[in-house]
Formats: C-alpha cells, structure tokens, sequence
C-alpha cells in the first residue's frame, strides 16, 4: 500500500465506533481505504493537477461501487475528497 493508503487506515483506526454495537452487529463506521496507485501515494502531481481528472472518476467509480454514502481523505487525499464533494454538490 501507498503511504496514503495507510495513512488513511490509520487515521480511520482512531475514530470512535459505536459501544452498542455488540459483536454481532458491524460498527457504524465502516471504510474502504483506497490507494492512489503511485509509487509515493499520491493522486496527482505537479502545480498543473497532472492526474487530477483520473483520480476524481477513481474515486467517483469507487463511491459507487462501494454504495458510499459519505468520503473522508486524508493528507492529499482530504483535497480529492473535497473535490469530489464539490462537484457531487454541483451536480457534476
């Protein structure tokens, strides 16, 4: 895995799960940690987004094989998640 990949698994780790879930009921937080792919983890490179577009339809085909409901990112991944969020937000 990508320093991203496990640096999202990590931060994922430390979130609270729900004490009522008991054992035979999942956690509420349940996560799929992608991985960007690239040799140093990251989603794009260079001032220009090179890679952007490919990374956002990543995570955009991601989401919906998932059934997502939701997306968190860590480290440069927070900014693709924001992206994605964005144009969910506007429709695109």
């Amino acid at each position: 895995n990508s320093p991203t990949a496990s640096g999202a698994k990590r931060f994922l780790a430390g979130v609270p799960r729900r004490a009522d879930a008991g054992a035979s009921i999942p956690p509420n937080w349940q996560y799929h940690a992608l991985d960007a792919g690239t040799d140093d983890g990251s989603w794009w490179s260079g001032d220009d987004g090179k890679g952007l577009e490919k990374s956002v339809a990543s995570v955009e085909r991601a989401l919906v094989e998932q059934a997502a409901v939701g997306i968190v990112g860590h480290e440069q991944g927070a900014t693709l998640a924001a992206i994605v969020a964005a144009l969910s937000a506007l429709g695109e």
